[in-house]
């Protein structure tokens, strides 16, 4: 096999990447179709921030995306995530002890896929 055949080819990774995306946007549309979408409702948000982490891990995981495009999913993870802690009625300090990790792991994803 030539090398251009196999750079067209889909790898493992890259379908794992795309499907475990899917399963995100599917997780997030079964969400606002179980419990009214509300950024409000911790039930909604369960299934949103469970769908953006999985959107995120897919990102991560196909590598013919731009950096900055799979960079801006695992954010918006972070994002989702730390909405979620808040929304679900945690106390205030304990909320914000566990965005640190959430922070620090989406800070070290983005410095991975700079490279």
């Amino acid at each position: 096999m030539t090398t251009s055949n196999t750079k067209n080819r889909l790898s493992g990774r890259a379908i794992t990447g795309i499907c475990l995306t899917a399963c995100g946007i599917i997780t997030i549309v079964w969400g606002g179709t179980v419990v009214p979408v509300s950024m409000f409702s911790g039930d909604f948000m369960s299934f949103a921030a469970g769908g953006l982490v999985l959107i995120a891990l897919g990102a991560y995981l196909v590598t013919a995306l731009p950096p900055a495009l799979r960079i801006a999913a695992v954010w918006l993870a972070a994002l989702g995530l730390i909405s979620y802690l808040f929304v679900i009625g945690m106390e205030t300090i304990v909320a914000l002890i566990g965005c640190v990790p959430v922070l620090g792991f989406a800070a070290w994803l983005s410095t991975r896929l700079w490279r």
